[in-house]
């Protein structure tokens, strides 16, 4: 099923994210796992915070566009975790 298959999909492309294209394929996949099993999605969420949070302070001297790329991957994590938890503020 869909949910499965989100499953399978977010195993795959989050190992090793590198690209753009990769960081916002897993954006959707988190995003549309919310409609099937929030508790897993907001897990993801958690989980990609705490393994790329970290990583934008220790890659400084990477282009702008991964900076950029980082950074907007962190911010929409943290806009799903409150949207979708009522929460209004981080």
């Amino acid at each position: 099923d869909k949910k499965d298959y989100l499953i399978d999909l977010y195993e795959i492309i989050s190992k090793n994210i590198q690209f753009e294209e990769e960081y916002n394929a897993v954006i959707d996949i988190v995003y549309k796992m919310y409609s099937y099993d929030i508790d897993l999605a907001t897990n993801w969420s958690i989980e990609l915070l705490n393994m790329y949070g970290g990583r934008i302070l220790y890659n400084k001297n990477k282009d702008d566009n991964y900076i950029a790329t980082i950074y907007s991957f962190i911010d929409t994590l943290i806009v799903y975790l409150t949207r979708f938890h009522d929460l209004d503020n981080v």
